[in-house]
This record gives C-alpha cells, sequence and structure tokens, in this order.
C-alpha cells in the first residue's frame, strides 16, 4: 500500500492551480512533519488527506484555510506547547464543486 503522504503528492500534482497545489504539499510535508510528535495528528491528517483522495480530483476544489495556518503559526511559535485537536485536519478544507448546468 502507498502511504498517505506518497498519495497526498501524487493527488496535489493532478491540481491544476499551482495555488493550491503548493498549499496541499506544503501541508502535506508539515503534518509529516508534526505527525512524527505527535501520532494523534498522524490519524487526523490521514484521514483528512484519504477523504480527498477518495474524491473526483476534477471536481474537487482544495482550500487553505488561512486562519487555522495563523493560529498553528501561533501556537508553535509562542510559548503555548499545547495544540488544539484536529488543527492539523482542518487546516486544509475540501470541498466538493458540484456542476452547474
Amino acid at each position: 500500500a502507498i502511504p498517505w503522504y506518497e498519495r497526498a503528492v501524487l493527488y496535489a500534482h493532478r491540481i491544476n492551480n499551482e495555488r493550491s497545489r503548493k498549499s496541499v504539499l506544503l501541508t502535506t510535508m508539515r503534518n509529516l512533519g508534526l505527525a512524527q510528535k505527535h501520532s494523534s495528528y498522524l490519524l487526523e491528517a490521514q484521514k483528512t488527506y484519504q477523504a480527498a483522495l477518495q474524491m473526483d480530483p476534477s471536481n474537487m476544489r482544495v482550500i487553505h484555510n488561512q486562519e487555522v495556518f495563523e493560529e498553528e503559526i501561533k501556537m508553535w511559535t509562542g510559548s503555548s506547547s499545547k495544540l488544539a485537536p484536529g488543527l492539523l485536519a482542518t487546516n486544509i478544507r475540501v470541498e466538493l464543486i458540484t456542476a452547474k448546468r
């Protein structure tokens, strides 16, 4: 079986929008780094990407959640060592677009 992070990278390369693609790749790398320290976040990240991969990439829009990203940066650069549950999983919000006819 292909690891979730490799599949996330493969999925990212199918995204036409460069900004969205970079966002997925950067978040994947960040999740990998943090997952090594916090195993519970690996599970959260895994769930997020598996859900994304099961959807049809042609119908997919990946939106970077800027507020969550900024919150995450504050938490890692600030004095607080606690991380909000599911923070990494919500860093990228996946939305399915239905075609307008």
